[in-house]
C-alpha cells in the first residue's frame, strides 16, 4: 500500500494507492472517468482533474467544507 501525504493550507491530504483520497482524515468520494482519464468529486461539480493531488488542493481552496 502506497500513501502520499501532503499539506496544503494547513490541511493534510492523504492519497492511498493512487485511488483513495482523504483531507483532514475525511474520505472524499471520487469519480474516475475512464474515457477522459480524469478525476472528479461531488464537492466541486463540473470540474475534472488529471491527478488526485491537484483535485485535493482545489477542494481545499474552493469547497465550502474545507475553506478557512
Amino acid at each position: 500500500m502506497s500513501v502520499i501525504t501532503e499539506t496544503h493550507h494547513n490541511k493534510t491530504i492523504n492519497i492511498v494507492d493512487g485511488k483513495q483520497l482523504s483531507i483532514e482524515g475525511k474520505p472524499i468520494p471520487l469519480i474516475f472517468d475512464h474515457d477522459t482519464g480524469k478525476w472528479s468529486c461531488d464537492l466541486l461539480p463540473y470540474t475534472q482533474y488529471d491527478d488526485l493531488i491537484t483535485l485535493a488542493r482545489q477542494v481545499i481552496d474552493n469547497s465550502e467544507e474545507f475553506k478557512g
